[in-house]
């Protein structure tokens, strides 16, 4: 999460979607004739972010991942070929470092046209930049889980379509994943946007 949409740009979503899912959009098709020959298995990393939407550029790159992933499976059903879909919640990596998670909405602000830092005012960035320092997640620290959940797919006589790995994946996200979105909106606002409140007395003026 690296600030609100008005602050990204469409190269924040273009080396997302090269390195989430260009590149293994990529790999796929390179090795498929094999796989089909073989009758073997693709398993895909998702993520908990690709059935319900979090922010920026990193969720809109793994709905892609479900997409690509849901029509591989039912496209390789005729070569008995088994598609697999990782989905983890929260983990203790790169992708949730409070330090790396601020520099990225610092960067994402300074760069930012003067009418937009003027709607939103300083107030409103450092209200953004407390609450990341403050966040807490519901996430782990034991990748195993991962690991074992990848394992399974590549290994088990009969794999899952989709593994959900993670206590606050299982219960807290995709839960609310089921819910209709004008129940699912304000509860995700709630818990992991609710920092992205409208700025006290925001300057509409500043886009004249």
């Amino acid at each position: 999460m690296s600030g609100p949409m008005c602050w990204l740009r469409v190269s924040d979503f273009e080396s997302c979607i090269r390195v989430n899912l260009l590149g293994m959009i990529d790999v796929t098709l390179k090795c498929l004739p094999l796989i089909m020959l073989a009758k073997g298995r693709i398993v895909n990393m998702s993520s908990v972010a690709g059935r319900i939407t979090f922010a920026g550029s990193y969720s809109v790159s793994k709905f892609a991942v479900e997409g690509f992933s849901d029509t591989l499976r039912v496209d390789m059903k005729t070569w008995d070929v088994s598609v697999s879909t990782i989905e983890p919640g929260f983990f203790f990596t790169g992708i949730v470092n409070q330090t790396i998670m601020k520099n990225m909405f610092k960067k994402n602000w300074e760069r930012l046209d003067s009418r937009i830092q003027a709607l939103y005012g300083r107030p409103f960035f450092q209200h953004c930049m407390d609450r990341v320092e403050k966040q807490t997640y519901w996430g782990s620290s034991d990748l195993t889980q991962v690991t074992d959940a990848m394992e399974h797919a590549l290994t088990a006589r009969y794999p899952h379509t989709r593994y959900v790995v993670g206590r606050d994946a299982r219960w807290i996200w995709i839960p609310i994943s089921y819910l209709p979105s004008c129940l699912a909106d304000p509860l995700m606002h709630q818990l992991v946007l609710k920092h992205y409140t409208r700025p006290n007395n925001p300057n509409m003026a500043a886009l004249g």
